[in-house]
């Protein structure tokens, strides 16, 4: 079932990390002479294991680095599998855009560790995608939608300064406005099971370039680190009191 590669890893405890390779992976463990290193071995997995106190403990590598990507045959039966064995998800079980269909669990270490296999489609048959909407932000006109879920993103259309309530534009002022922006892709966002937490670009289009320093203002409120990217550009269409429209990409 596990395909490749080989690992090399330092545990600050052999025999704790033997045992979770062992019950929770379905490895097997076999001595190699030396009480301070051990094989875990499956299939075509080969992993090397040596006992290192001084091994870098797991928040110095950060909360989502993986210090192990394993591939597998059949990554939803591997999954099935360990987590019927305790295994502790942190990584729920998807298909990412990049082709692969990936999960990640916490060893006992504390460290963080991938499986994933190919998505098939030999076909080239199209990227399932969903349709997003939702009445608490901007009704779209009929020419695109609101937003589009699809290869594990969410996709918001240039979303503009209206409210949902009455239809009409919120606010005078571009701070005003870019809140009203943000506060209607947070709601489609949420729609699609996202959040602006999971945003990772951002196209901002403007009316008049000496709004930017505004717009900046309450981007900041929304965003104080961590920003996503972002992009600008010069609104092409004049609309009466618009001074602002924002599309974004999050994760789903």
């Amino acid at each position: 079932m596990l395909t490749r590669p080989r690992y090399v890893i330092a545990v600050p405890d052999l025999a704790r990390s033997a045992a979770f390779y062992r019950d929770v992976l379905g490895f097997a463990v076999r001595e190699v002479g030396d009480p301070g290193f051990r094989f875990f071995e499956r299939d075509a997995c080969v992993i090397f294991a040596g006992q290192c106190p001084d091994a870098i403990p797991p928040g110095e590598l950060g909360d989502h680095a993986y210090y192990a990507y394993i591939e597998v045959a059949s990554v939803d039966a591997f999954y099935a599998e360990v987590t019927a064995r305790g295994a502790e998800v942190v990584k729920p079980i998807r298909d990412e855009p990049w082709g692969m269909r990936e999960f990640g669990i916490r060893t006992a270490d504390g460290h963080r560790m991938m499986f994933g296999s190919p998505v098939d489609n030999p076909k080239g048959d199209k990227v399932p995608r969903q349709i997003v909407f939702t009445s608490k932000a901007a009704k779209p006109p009929s020419t695109y939608s609101q937003a589009v879920k699809a290869a594990g993103l969410v996709f918001v259309s240039g979303t503009a300064p209206v409210d949902p309530a009455t239809g009409a534009i919120e606010g005078t002022t571009i701070q005003e406005q870019t809140r009203q922006c943000l506060t209607n892709i947070q709601a489609i966002l949420e729609e699609a099971g996202s959040s602006l937490d999971k945003l990772v670009s951002a196209t901002v289009v403007l009316a008049d370039e000496d709004d930017f320093a505004g717009m900046n203002e309450e981007w900041l409120n929304w965003f104080p680190s961590d920003p996503p990217a972002r992009q600008g550009a010069k609104l092409p269409v004049r609309v009466p009191g618009l001074k602002i429209s924002i599309a974004a990409i999050a994760e789903a």
